[in-house]
């Protein structure tokens, strides 16, 4: 709702049906407890959002891609079966066309989070660099012939104790510098399926 221009009011609405439209009839008791906090910090969670993240045009919201990779060995000219790729880009937004006339664009991907722990965002921020979907958005952007900058993880952190819900952004500088090594493990695991 919030990348649509839709007002707060609107998204709760949307949360609170979503909400009830969830079975929990074959939840066991924990799960339950567990479905109830979370239903509970929503409106908080939200309003953080809302108060805390700037709106700014996107080029993508939500947006679901697909692009065929065809793996091509160079000695034997010889190509394999075509497999297809895809993934869902939470939000990716222009910034401005480079010196090389390419359009730079700014991925964020929207995650929640309790901030469990002292050094949780560290933690996190590990997590998201092992996380091969990360690697895959900016090497399908790269692929439509844009220049990602570095990746931004956008954390809703939940509400715990007297600690109000918030919003942590986290930049993954290294996606960029890493976008060869993960081209030749892309490779690798086209090869290997």
């Amino acid at each position: 709702a919030f990348w649509k221009q839709e007002c707060y009011e609107k998204a709760m609405t949307r949360a609170i049906e979503h909400c009830e439209s969830i079975n929990q009839s074959h939840w066991n008791p924990k799960e339950l407890e567990r479905w109830q906090e979370l239903v509970n910090a929503v409106p908080e969670m939200l309003s953080a959002y809302f108060n805390e993240v700037e709106w700014r045009p996107m080029l993508y919201i939500e947006k679901e891609w697909r692009k065929t990779y065809s793996l091509v060995f160079s000695k034997t000219n010889e190509s394999i079966e075509e497999i297809d790729v895809c993934g869902k880009l939470d939000r990716v937004q222009g910034c401005m066309i480079n010196p090389n006339g390419k359009l730079e664009v700014a991925n964020y991907e929207l995650k929640t989070a309790s901030e469990i722990g002292g050094n949780w965002k560290e933690q996190y921020r590990n997590q998201a660099l092992r996380d091969c979907a990360i690697g895959l958005y900016d090497w399908y952007l790269c692929s439509l012939g844009y220049n990602p900058l570095p990746p931004v993880i956008e954390i809703i952190i939940k509400p715990y104790k007297s600690k109000p819900a918030r919003v942590e952004h986290i930049e993954l500088p290294e996606i960029i510098v890493w976008r060869k090594r993960f081209e030749q493990q892309l490779r690798w695991r086209v090869t290997e399926l």
